[in-house]
Order: structure tokens, then C-alpha cells, then sequence
């Protein structure tokens, strides 16, 4: 689970980070669905 702006980085068609090409060639990456805020503002309180 990884911040959504985080996520489209990772499966981005181009990628211009050499730290995010690394991560690209050892994990498999898709975004599945979006978790709300709202559940870790929760825990927080």
C-alpha cells in the first residue's frame, strides 16, 4: 500500500527516476484500488 501520486509514479509508461527503474525491475506494480484517508485519519485519533 503506497500513497496514490506515489503509486502512478511507480507504473508510469515513462520513468525518468533511476530509483523508481530499479524497483520496476525486481516488483510487479499495479494500482488495485484507492484506500480512503479517511481510514488512517481514524487510527490516528
Amino acid at each position: 500500500m503506497m500513497e496514490k501520486g506515489t503509486a502512478r509514479c511507480f507504473i508510469a509508461n515513462s520513468i525518468i527516476d533511476t530509483r523508481i527503474l530499479k524497483w520496476r525491475m525486481w516488483f510487479e506494480m499495479e494500482i488495485i484500488r484507492d484506500v480512503s484517508r479517511m481510514i488512517f485519519h481514524h487510527h490516528l485519533e
